[in-house]
């Protein structure tokens, strides 16, 4: 038998093994501890918006960024957790689109931190552009009771249904971003 954690994932794996693979196939999808990503006991106060993942190029951070110049309101502050190789080619971009103000690099913080900060966001972005086979970081939002923004690729689609557990824009699309955050 072969298991996948989403519908994205077992087509990824039926294109390499063919599709007269005769294994029974199985999706199951990841889930998180909601012991400890649980909803904050008063919604905060400030404008946090969140990023959770590798600074890689198909995570989006990048577009995140683009995005955040057209956002309306002002008084925002994204927090990026995580590390890779994006993060100076991002911080150069975040300068030139002139909102490097309002975005500060965690690096990649414990869990104890990552899932206080959950709890501290009004909303999560996971603006990925390709490959994602599941998108953990929105089951985490959504299970810390945050609000999800996520691009309609691969697995998030499976995990965030548009206009029922978050919004779903086209990935890439910074204008599309923007007007959901």
């Amino acid at each position: 038998a072969v298991i996948s954690v989403s519908r994205a994932a077992d087509t990824f794996v039926e294109s390499i093994m063919g599709s007269d693979f005769k294994a029974k196939r199985f999706i199951i999808p990841n889930a998180v501890d909601t012991e400890k990503f649980k909803p904050p006991e008063r919604e905060p106060e400030d404008n946090i918006i969140l990023f959770v993942g590798r600074l890689v190029y198909r995570k989006g951070l990048h577009v995140l960024v683009k995005a955040l110049q057209r956002v309306k309101q002002r008084d925002y502050k994204l927090y990026v957790v995580g590390g890779g190789y994006m993060e100076i080619p991002v911080r150069m971009l975040a300068k030139a689109y002139g909102v490097d103000e309002r975005v500060e690099f965690l690096g990649v913080v414990p869990e104890r931190v990552k899932v206080e900060l959950y709890r501290r966001a009004k909303v999560v972005v996971v603006p990925s552009i390709f490959n994602e086979s599941f998108g953990i970081v929105a089951l985490e939002a959504m299970a810390s009771g945050r609000p999800v923004i996520a691009s309609r690729v691969g697995g998030l689609e499976d995990v965030v249904i548009d206009g029922e557990t978050g919004i779903l824009v086209e990935p890439g699309s910074e204008d599309q971003l923007a007007e959901a955050i």
